[in-house]
């Protein structure tokens, strides 16, 4: 028996912890409004408890106490009353009383009524209001002024902070006692698909009829004696390097071989149609 209250004491603790896991996550006024709230909860439900047990167990058995006492103190005076006649008008005195006594307890056992003791006895509008004035004067004010304070202001506001603090501070211990959550692991980010660069085709050109029977290759686009690189002929591909000059009225196109990296050609020397892919 004393093992599964046990079992039942450590569930409550664990449901503790997982609620004040999530009350210490909070901003710091939520956190303290939270908290109040939580404390006149368990407050209200102590007297509501405290009033069902008096209404359905204490007081039926007190009622109860006293009519049998009751009961017993009227056998007593008539036992009294029989052996001693003379006491017979003095024990219908007593007996009378003692049954309007027992016909009171009798009336108020029966009459039992649920009867708002928490409203009597803990009046709790008032305490709410009195408890949002407490919770804004003693602890929001000092909490968010204290950095610009000085001298004894301080040191007031401090202790507060540092009091508040130490609770919080034992409630995260207690937390991480009796309640630790499984962290997530970290989804791995996607990796961004780096789109491949589009492959640029080169453009190939090709000799025109002015040039198929033969075509210099220049080192500069000008005509300058010394500056030929290689003449060339028939269908031999020459790769397009996006670079156009004019030269004293000539147009060149800077073109490269298998054999070549960098060599001007003429404009008019190549095919017009693979001149239409360049313009």
């Amino acid at each position: 028996m004393g093992k599964w209250i046990a079992d039942i004491l450590q569930v409550f603790q664990v449901y503790w912890a997982i609620l004040w896991y999530y009350i210490l996550k909070l901003p710091f006024g939520i956190r303290i409004f939270t908290t109040a709230g939580l404390i006149l909860l368990i407050i209200c439900l102590g007297f509501k408890l405290m009033n069902c047990i008096r209404k359905k167990a204490v007081l039926p058995l007190v009622f109860r106490f006293f009519e049998w006492g009751i009961k017993v103190l009227q056998r007593f005076i008539f036992w009294v009353v029989r052996m001693a006649p003379g006491w017979k008008e003095r024990g219908y005195q007593i007996d009378d009383v003692l049954n309007q006594w027992g016909m009171k307890c009798e009336k108020k056992r029966e009459g039992l009524k649920e009867k708002k003791v928490l409203k009597k006895f803990f009046p709790i509008g008032k305490v709410i209001s009195i408890l949002i004035i407490v919770l804004i004067l003693f602890v929001l004010v000092p909490h968010y002024i204290e950095p610009s304070l000085t001298g004894d202001a301080k040191k007031i506001c401090t202790g507060i902070n540092q009091r508040i603090e130490r609770f919080e501070r034992k409630m995260q211990n207690f937390v991480n006692q009796y309640y630790t959550p499984v962290e997530k692991p970290n989804r791995p980010e996607p990796v961004a698909v780096q789109a491949a660069e589009s492959v640029e085709i080169p453009i190939i050109l090709h000799l025109g009829p002015e040039g198929i029977n033969g075509a210099n290759l220049r080192k500069s686009p000008e005509k300058i004696e010394g500056n030929i690189i290689q003449a060339v002929s028939g269908e031999i591909e020459l790769k397009y390097e996006k670079e156009i000059r004019e030269n004293q009225g000539t147009i060149w196109i800077k073109v490269s071989t298998e054999d070549i990296q960098e060599a001007w050609i003429s404009k008019k020397l190549i095919k017009e149609e693979d001149l239409r892919k360049i313009e």
